[in-house]
């Protein structure tokens, strides 16, 4: 199934929760960097759970006459979207009917369109950050996955949560999955980049972070990790920017090893060494970026270097 499929259908049935979600949720959390609207901030379940382990009981009569059910619910009205790392233990069944009548009941208790009952009946049976769970598909997803992902160790999922229900760790979260990426690595890699020119800086040091965990001869990885300590060091002063400058140079050096003739690492690193002052450094830095392919280098920093050490005296330097 081509990915642009699997995010269109992606696109399609989480419009009809996202259309309640501004009207709905309050804006409260305990840290909006990673409890928030957005679909794909990536979290640890723990962190999910620690967030909504105090929700209390709803309050209230439940409709059709299923009281009982409302006495079991705990509803967030703190629809979040997170992405989640989930080892697919290759079972899939259909949502069991009291669990699915006390998750239609949830959609009724919370305003939520009805529509979303109809394309939420099937879950798949995972382990999260050590926590085996079962977590709703939404039913446009659920053959794409049944036929793209089985047997598959590790995938990145996208979910929104809206409750609990009960006391059985495998069941007692209406966590529902609206969307997947089975090609983990591409996924975090393009994930960490597009928080960081989205700004969201926090969530993009997680991706690549992980990334690296997971793939550790990832060179490219490590070197745009390093390049965003790199920046983030020049926006400190101090120590801070210190701290930053070395988690920076340990990247870089590392990634040259694993990856040599990866040219437009040695230009992200010119960027460090201009910022601790090594101009000279900078200056080979550059030379090497270009002797490995890279010679796109930006006008802008080569004007920036030029005014700190020209071209032409770097050039008379006996190194």
């Amino acid at each position: 199934m081509p990915l642009k499929l699997i995010f269109a259908l992606i696109t399609s049935t989480l419009a009809i929760l996202n259309i309640q979600i501004t009207a709905l949720a309050q804006a409260y959390s305990s840290d909006p960097v990673i409890h928030n609207f957005n679909a794909n901030t990536f979290v640890t379940i723990d962190e999910i759970f620690n967030e909504f382990k105090g929700l209390q009981k709803f309050e209230g009569k439940g409709e059709n006459n299923k009281d009982e059910f409302a006495n079991h619910l705990k509803l967030t009205r703190h629809i979040f979207g997170y992405a989640l790392i989930a080892k697919n233990l290759d079972s899939l069944r259909q949502i069991p009917t009291e669990k699915k009548e006390a998750f239609d009941l949830s959609i009724d208790l919370l305003n939520l369109d009805a529509k979303f009952k109809e394309i939420v009946t099937n879950e798949v049976y995972l382990e999260v950050d050590g926590h085996q769970l079962w977590i709703p598909i939404q039913d446009k997803l659920f053959s794409i996955w049944r036929d793209n992902v089985a047997g598959q160790d590790s995938v990145l999922i996208y979910t929104r949560i809206i409750g609990g229900y009960n006391t059985d760790p495998a069941n007692s979260w209406f966590l529902i999955m609206t969307g997947f990426h089975e090609e983990l690595q591409t996924v975090l890699w393009n994930e960490g980049i597009e928080k960081f020119n989205a700004g969201l800086d926090k969530i993009g040091e997680r991706y690549l972070s992980k990334l690296i965990d997971l793939y550790p001869n990832d060179a490219e990885a490590k070197a745009s990790l390093a390049y965003h300590y790199t920046e983030k060091g020049f926006s400190n002063t101090g120590d801070q920017r210190q701290h930053y400058f070395n988690k920076a140079n340990t990247l870089f050096l590392d990634a040259e090893r694993l990856a040599p003739d990866y040219g437009f690492q040695y230009f992200q690193q010119a960027i460090l060494r201009y910022h601790q002052n090594r101009f000279v450094d900078s200056w080979n830095l550059i030379e090497k970026a270009r002797e490995n392919g890279h010679t796109d280098i930006e006008e802008k920093f080569l004007n920036q270097l030029n005014s700190k050490l020209s071209f032409e005296e770097y050039q008379k330097i006996d190194q």
